[in-house]
């Protein structure tokens, strides 16, 4: 004997999220900022030690095929999303695409530089103050990156840090404070790098105080993801990004 089943083929939205496995922040803000239950993201971890250095970065490369293979193999995924934002400089925003998509082919991607270039094109910002945890060779990679997008980098400055462990413990006031020094009348916009960042929290008060858009990683890699998967509304008290 069996009895009647019913499946329900109207689920919520899928997010599979790469997170690095030094990395101890991007869920928790994602879950923080995703006030929903349209949208489920599901996580797994990319191999990587610290410190951040060059070399360090693009030897994640090799570890993202298996890592986007092994978040849910049988079931559907609207969007892959690799939390890494020096990462997506060092392997290169097209390569990393190509290393998700040889285990989800076709998947739409995004990562964090990918869509904080997304977000200032849709707010207009086309100079901008970039704050970084990192050393100078890490830094450099994420200036060029920007200006290869035809984004100005009109100010910088950097915490000068190389693991995501004292990354993850810097405080909001630390990168409040940063932000509003960097500021000046030729920056349109401010990006705050890197997801082990706890930066978060701190997007609405440094908005509030400067009258210009702030980005950071994970704030614009949520929002691109659920853009990309069709999730459009607004999320409420993480900046302007997030209203549009």
């Amino acid at each position: 004997m069996s009895t009647e089943k019913h499946l329900d083929h109207n689920l919520e939205l899928h997010i599979g999220l790469l997170v690095l496995a030094t990395d101890p922040t991007t869920e928790t803000e994602f879950r923080k900022m995703l006030n929903t239950d349209r949208v489920a993201f599901f996580v797994n971890r990319v191999y990587y030690k610290n410190p951040v250095t060059v070399e360090n970065l693009r030897a994640m490369g090799d570890d993202l095929t298996r890592a986007t293979s092994h978040i849910l193999p049988e079931s559907h995924l609207d969007v892959v999303a690799y939390a890494c934002t020096s990462g997506t400089a060092a392997i290169g925003a097209e390569k990393t695409i190509e290393y998700i998509q040889r285990a989800r082919p076709g998947v739409a991607c995004t990562t964090p530089l990918i869509a904080a270039c997304k977000g200032f094109t849709k707010l207009g910002v086309h100079r901008i103050a970039l704050i970084t945890p990192y050393k100078t060779e890490v830094d450099d990679l994420i200036k060029g990156y920007f200006e290869e997008q035809n984004i100005s980098i009109v100010n910088n400055t950097s915490f000068d840090l190389e693991s995501d462990v004292e990354i993850a413990r810097l405080t909001a006031s630390s990168i409040y404070e940063a932000a509003c020094e960097i500021n000046n009348s030729r920056v349109d916009g401010i990006f705050i790098s890197c997801t082990a960042l706890r930066a978060a929290e701190t997007i609405k008060p440094i908005e509030e105080e400067i009258g210009k858009p702030v980005i950071t990683s994970n704030q614009a890699l949520l929002w691109d993801a659920l853009r990309l998967c069709g999730y459009n509304e607004v999320i409420p008290g993480y900046g302007k990004l997030m209203e549009i």
